[in-house]
């Protein structure tokens, strides 16, 4: 059970051995599929209410502290964080090499992972 309410849809690694699901509670989780257990979690200055987007070893994924978040998979470290415009509700997504980020600002950022 996680600390606080979940909107966002878990979602899980390409080799299906763990889940990240952001909470209320300003933090993103990861747990092991096959027992449960809490692997990781990261702490933010914001609700984390969008799903990450998680390719190979890492996860991105937005906060309404206005920051997007990149993260390795395997043990929750902060590979970087960058300062948008506003709250981060929508998923982030990744175009070719670059990733989509939308506010409810009402901006569309394309940043580089």
């Amino acid at each position: 059970t996680l600390e606080d309410r979940v909107e966002a849809s878990p979602v899980a690694d390409p080799a299906g051995e763990l889940v990240m699901v952001g909470c209320y509670d300003h933090s993103l989780y990861c747990l092991a599929v096959s027992t449960g257990q809490l692997v990781w979690t990261f702490p933010t200055g914001g609700m984390v209410k969008c799903s990450p987007l998680v390719t190979g070893e890492m996860a991105v994924f937005g906060s309404y502290d206005h920051r997007v978040y990149r993260v390795g998979t395997a043990v929750g470290e902060n590979v970087w964080s960058k300062k948008v415009s506003g709250s981060v509700l929508a998923s982030p997504v990744m175009v070719e090499n670059t990733l989509v980020i939308a506010t409810l600002s009402g901006e569309v950022s394309a940043v580089q992972p």
